[in-house]
């Protein structure tokens, strides 16, 4: 009896084992399976490389095109090594095909580029394609960087539809490939600039000083660059005190130029090309001055001849002499601002502002004077300062007539006009207003 179930346990422990053991290889041959299908598959797309790239070297560039743009879209199953390599031939491809008519690739140097980039910084374990990608790069530099000029001029001009994504593009790939062109890095940052991202602009322009101070460019250059930091600071951010301060560093560097080519001599053809690059950069920067004082309304001493200085050499600047104007009104120059807004409108009879702040100025001198009326004690006093006050309010009237017409018929000024002429009682235009 003993013996009996001594033998049946054994058997059960037989059989146990047999079944955990076939459960146990059926497991093992699944991931076995499996194993050798993603295998198969990543093994199939290292193979389109490989085509790709046998294509390439007999000239076949459609066909290596067509086995490269599958591989690197499934490139998750690529093998490590595989992946640098791909982006490496589908760039040399674009590259052999743009010489190709029958091969039509809009920007195809930039998708060239961006290719060779990928190779590039993808290529993580012996660096076999970084000198290779790069030794391409190199020699399309000089394609990239005049397209992406001929880009930037037309978005600059106007004079054809750029998508400003692409020009960044351009740039981006130039500042990889020649990281130490302060050059590259200012297009860049102008590219930004063109799409109103003002951090990135001045991220750039602030890179193309350092390269520029340290590779020890020209004078004008780097002042060039401190132009453009000054620019945003100063009309973007609404920071004019940072840009005024960016925008000595810029005059510095301008006048060193300036000192260096009198040592010079301006005999040579260089010298004198230079130095009217420098009476434009310098004439620059004077008008960003301006603009920048402006723009804070600042009218110092040094404020006030900036803008002296300007109208002398440029009378008929319109916007500066406005700007002027407005500076003069804030700070209480209202019979200044007003020989600037008459001069202002002589220049431009249809210009809003100069008909507006007339009126504005008329408006302001006329309620001083009703006010000055309401606290006098004296009746004479009272009388004067009424009748000045009516004054004005009548000298403002055909400026804001102007103004309203000028505006589209604008509801606001309309009210301005009906409060008026109501306060000096002028019936005929009260007529007039009311029946409108």
């Amino acid at each position: 009896m003993f013996y009996l179930v001594i033998n049946y346990g054994y058997v059960f422990a037989y059989y146990e084992y047999r079944r955990k053991y076939r459960r146990m290889r059926i497991i093992v041959l699944v991931f076995i399976f499996f194993g050798l299908g993603f295998y198969a598959q990543a093994n199939k797309y290292d193979h389109l490389v490989d085509k790709g790239a046998e294509f390439y070297r007999s000239k076949h560039y459609t066909k290596a095109l067509e086995a490269l743009n599958k591989a690197i879209e499934n490139e998750s199953h690529l093998h490590e090594k595989s992946i640098p390599k791909a982006y490496y031939y589908r760039g040399v491809t674009y590259i052999a095909s743009a010489k190709k008519v029958n091969i039509d690739i809009q920007h195809v140097y930039l998708k060239a580029a961006q290719d060779l980039i990928k190779s590039n910084t993808k290529d993580k374990s012996e660096r076999e394609w970084q000198g290779v990608s790069m030794e391409k790069l190199k020699e399309i530099e000089g394609k990239l960087s005049q397209k992406g000029l001929e880009l930037y001029q037309q978005s600059v001009d106007g004079s054809s539809l750029v998508n400003i994504s692409t020009l960044l593009e351009y740039f981006h790939a130039l500042t990889f490939i020649s990281p130490d062109s302060y050059v590259y890095f200012d297009y860049l940052g102008n590219s930004f600039l063109l799409d109103r991202d003002t951090v990135e602009a001045l991220n750039n322009f602030e890179k193309a000083q350092e390269i520029a101070i340290e590779s020890e460019e020209i004078d004008f250059n780097i002042a060039h660059c401190f132009y453009h930091s000054a620019v945003i600071y100063g009309l973007k951010k609404h920071n004019s005190k940072k840009g005024l301060s960016i925008l000595e560093k810029a005059e510095k560097y301008i006048k060193n130029e300036y000192a260096d080519l009198n040592k010079k001599g301006l005999a040579s053809a260089k010298n004198q090309k230079m130095m009217r690059e420098y009476v434009e950069a310098d004439d620059l920067l004077n008008k960003l001055e301006v603009e920048l004082y402006a723009s804070n309304h600042r009218l110092s001493k040094k404020g006030e001849n900036i803008f002296r200085n300007h109208l002398n050499t440029h009378p008929d600047d319109i916007q500066i002499k406005l700007y002027y104007a407005l500076a003069l009104i804030d700070n209480n120059k209202n019979m200044l601002a007003l020989e600037e807004l008459h001069q202002l409108i002589k220049l431009d009879d249809k210009l809003f502002d100069a008909y507006y702040q007339v009126a504005h100025i008329h408006i302001t001198e006329g309620t001083r004077y009703k006010q000055l009326a309401q606290s006098s004690q004296e009746n004479e006093e009272i009388i004067a300062y009424n009748k000045k006050g009516d004054e004005h309010y009548k000298m403002s009237l055909p400026f804001l007539e102007k103004a309203y017409d000028l505006s589209g018929k604008d509801k606001t000024i309309f009210d301005t006009i009906l409060s008026l002429v109501k306060a000096i009682e002028d019936q005929e235009r009260i007529q007039k207003y009311t029946n409108q």
